[in-house]
């Protein structure tokens, strides 16, 4: 797929208007310069995305007022440790009460709700601010800190449509009770 991305790229970049002087070898080196530069570019924000940070789109109640339907949320997942897919490879600290996380429910959802507090065994509970809209610790029980996708960074003030939905960022899975 990425091959395709790149090839659609090069063809839709007119080396004629660049200069019509260029020899078939200068056309050739260029066309590999710029494969290697997309697929650089490309790899560089896949490797951001999936350690550094991510922007999701808030859904629901839950955390209103402090979180609002349809604000988009700076996540950074390095605020606890280094996490890949399956898990932290180096954890450097613990979230704290009143930190606003993003983590995998004991169901499978991705939810965003503020630590209350720390409890034995690297768990959280997890609470979200209307409690009447909410679904959290109160109904599962308390979460294991290494379901912590990351820590909200900077909620926005606006809204808008997100680089990456909650839904996008999850393969199809969203807790719409957020």
């Amino acid at each position: 797929m990425t091959a395709s991305i790149i090839e659609a790229i090069i063809e839709a970049i007119d080396i004629e208007a660049i200069g019509a002087t260029l020899t078939l070898a200068s056309k050739v080196r260029y066309t590999m310069l710029m494969k290697k530069a997309i697929f650089a570019a490309l790899f560089c924000a896949l490797t951001i995305k999936l350690f550094f940070f991510d922007f999701i789109l808030a859904s629901g109640r839950s955390m209103s007022p402090a979180i609002e339907s349809g604000q988009i949320l700076i996540v950074n997942k390095l605020s606890y440790g280094l996490r890949l897919p399956g898990g932290y490879l180096m954890r450097w600290a613990e979230p704290k009460p009143g930190d606003i996380v993003v983590f995998w429910t004991p169901y499978g959802d991705l939810a965003v709700k503020r630590t209350a507090e720390l409890t034995c065994g690297g768990c959280f509970v997890a609470l979200g601010d209307n409690a009447d809209y909410s679904f959290d610790s109160r109904n599962y029980g308390p979460v294991n800190t290494r379901h912590i996708v990351g820590k909200v960074a900077a909620p926005s003030r606006g809204r808008g449509c997100s680089l990456v939905s909650a839904k996008n960022m999850t393969g199809g899975k969203t807790d719409n009770r957020l």
